[in-house]
């Protein structure tokens, strides 16, 4: 794939994440995606809808009513960050007219790690806007939050919408998944670099990068990479569709999956991930 070649294999590696100017999708595909985010948000409005008309004799909170979610303390700081729709998880097996864009992201994935891949969960990503509560998204490693055995974790980030710095843009750390992981961080709580790292750890990074992305461009980090975004202070929610890749030599380790479906999917500890449902071919 020609559009492969503006990603340099070994400069990822270096760096941690890259940009993909213009994007590796077509306006019909981007149009496609859009398609089923917006059945994906639709059905999230009507559950919100039915959510709220069943707490109101409850006495819940405002907060639970407009989200749709049961929420306790601190987790509805965690929701002033993003949320993930209730039907928002894999959308490309419920909408397999999404399959085409999946299949071009595993073979940049395959392009950056030199052997087969294996998709592990997309997901739907809203990050509310002022006047519903907004906050930065905290810095994270998306790999310490999945039982797997080793490094090679790619998300790749799409919006739907151009996405400027003021609605919320990804902010990327170079070379932080050279650290190593941190751990699962509080992130209903604020925190800074220097509550994360060593002084020694700021000789290997980076400055933190902002990066404004127009509709159906990408970023791709590393799942070591430490990653938030700046909060959503538009008029708008921040919406954008999120696929997490790993390697195929990636065998599951003793543990439960942060994303539940995959619970479900009868992986063995110690075993390569091999179930029909997270092969891209």
């Amino acid at each position: 794939m020609d559009d492969l070649a503006q990603v340099d294999a070994a400069e990822f590696q270096r760096q941690g994440w890259a940009l993909i100017k213009g994007g590796l999708i077509s306006a019909s595909e981007l149009e496609t995606l859009r398609s089923a985010v917006q059945k994906v948000v639709a059905a999230e409005a009507r559950l919100a809808s039915q959510s709220a008309a069943d707490l109101e004799g409850a006495g819940s909170d405002e907060d639970q009513r407009q989200t749709g979610v049961r929420v306790e303390g601190q987790d509805k700081r965690y929701l002033m960050q993003f949320r993930i729709p209730e039907t928002g998880f894999d959308i490309r097996l419920e909408y397999p007219e999404v399959m085409p864009i999946v299949r071009k992201y595993a073979a940049l994935a395959r392009h950056l790690l030199g052997e087969d891949v294996r998709i592990l969960y997309d997901h739907v990503l809203i990050k509310p806007p002022a006047k519903d509560g907004t906050r930065p998204t905290m810095w994270h490693q998306d790999l310490t939050y999945l039982p797997v055995d080793r490094r090679g974790l790619l998300v790749v980030w799409t919006p739907l919408y151009d996405v400027p710095e003021e609605a919320g843009c990804m902010r990327y750390i170079p070379r932080s998944h050279r650290l190593g992981p941190l751990g699962k961080l509080p992130m209903a709580q604020d925190y800074q670099l220097t509550d994360l790292l060593r002084p020694t750890d700021f000789e290997i990074i980076g400055n933190p990068v902002g990066v404004p992305l127009k509709a159906g461009e990408c970023a791709i980090h590393d799942g070591l990479t430490l990653h938030g975004a700046f909060p959503n202070v538009s008029d708008e929610p921040r919406i954008a569709w999120s696929i997490a890749i790993g390697p195929a030599s990636m065998l599951r380790a003793a543990s439960k999956w942060a994303i539940d479906r995959l619970n479900h999917l009868d992986l063995k500890e110690l075993e390569p991930l091999n179930h029909p449902s997270l092969i891209a071919d």
